[in-house]
């Protein structure tokens, strides 16, 4: 059954505030989470839930990927792209984008497994322990709101996953139409 889109224009850095508390008791007690939200970050065009759905699906991928404890950082700013495929392996239209970088000091992934992340199913995790839909959910939850989601990783140096999401200028989007 495919969840219904109800997107609305949100405060990336209050929507992270707002769900803080339900990712900090999912970590446990042995991983840290840092929040580093950036100042003026900017509006987002996204449904609430599925955000909360793709911030739950990214830190509990990362608390995983620790499990002898670490650390996980939110950090989130506004960028501006002047040139088409500015930010490999990504082509990102020029722009002005709300950025959300989630990061982890775990294990890491090998290049063969980045490559299958974000496939519907694909999992590192023993049997009964994970469906292998999270990240693909996130994906398309991502691609749904116009943005952009890759990663970065290497074993041994942890993970992380930049979201780019296109900028929404709050005044235009909640005027009053004709």
């Amino acid at each position: 059954m495919e969840q219904v889109s109800r997107p609305s224009v949100l405060d990336l850095n209050a929507a992270i505030l707002g769900v803080e508390p339900r990712l900090r008791q999912l970590i446990g007690k042995n991983v840290r989470l840092v929040a580093r939200l950036g100042p003026g970050t900017g509006h987002i065009r996204v449904d609430a839930g599925q955000l909360d759905q793709l911030m739950v699906n990214l830190v509990v991928n990362a608390r995983d990927a620790m499990p002898d404890g670490g650390t996980i950082t939110i950090a989130t700013g506004a960028i501006r792209i002047d040139e088409p495929g500015a930010i490999e392996p990504v082509v990102v239209t020029p722009g002005l984008y709300v950025r959300l970088v989630v990061w982890d000091t775990g294990t890491g992934m090998d290049q063969e497994t980045r490559e299958h992340i974000f496939e519907p199913f694909f999992t590192m995790k023993a049997i009964g322990k994970g469906a292998g839909l999270g990240l693909a959910t996130s994906y398309e939850i991502v691609q749904g709101a116009g943005g952009h989601i890759w990663v970065y990783s290497e074993p041994g140096v942890g993970s992380s996953f930049t979201l780019l999401f296109p900028f929404v200028d709050v005044v235009k989007a909640l005027a009053p139409g004709p």
